[in-house]
Formats: structure tokens, sequence, C-alpha cells
């Protein structure tokens, strides 16, 4: 908008206000969609065959194996909120 509207200046006071105000735009809390996903049908189908694979090509789970837990991290890099 700067470049297309030389000596614009737009406030965050007054965008909040055009947001809120003028479009009726409320921040909502965001869903996640990783909780519904995580033990659907298909994940759960998914991860037995790659386990499975695992298991014909000899990985060693007790031995040469790190897990890491996905799940925190994914849910704290998605905002808790979302503009509805």
């Amino acid at each position: 908008l700067y470049e297309r509207f030389p000596g614009l200046d737009i406030s965050l006071s007054c965008l909040w206000r055009l947001l809120t105000q003028d479009c009726s735009f409320s921040l909502k809390q965001q869903a996640s969609l990783y909780n519904e996903e995580r033990n659907a049908e298909r994940t759960l189908r998914l991860r037995h065959e790659v386990v499975s694979k695992w298991k014909e090509i000899g990985v060693d789970f007790q031995n040469n194996c790190v897990f890491i837990d996905e799940a925190g991290f994914n849910t704290h890099m998605i905002m808790g909120r979302a503009w509805s």
C-alpha cells in the first residue's frame, strides 16, 4: 500500500478499529486439526505401514532409534486464535 499510495500513514489503532468495528471481525479460538486427525483411521493405517516396513528392513527399535514427539512442537507453532 505504501508503494501505491505515497504518504499513506495508517496507525495500528486505526486498523484495529476498522477490523473490529467496521468489518465486525473478532478473534475466535481456533480449532486444532492435529488433535482430530491424530487417531483417524487413515493416520493409524499409515503408522502401521511405516512400522511394518521398518521391521522388514531390520530396524532395531530398542537400540538404534530415537523417537521425537512432534505433538508439542506442532501444537505450539500454530496460533491459538484466528480472525473470523
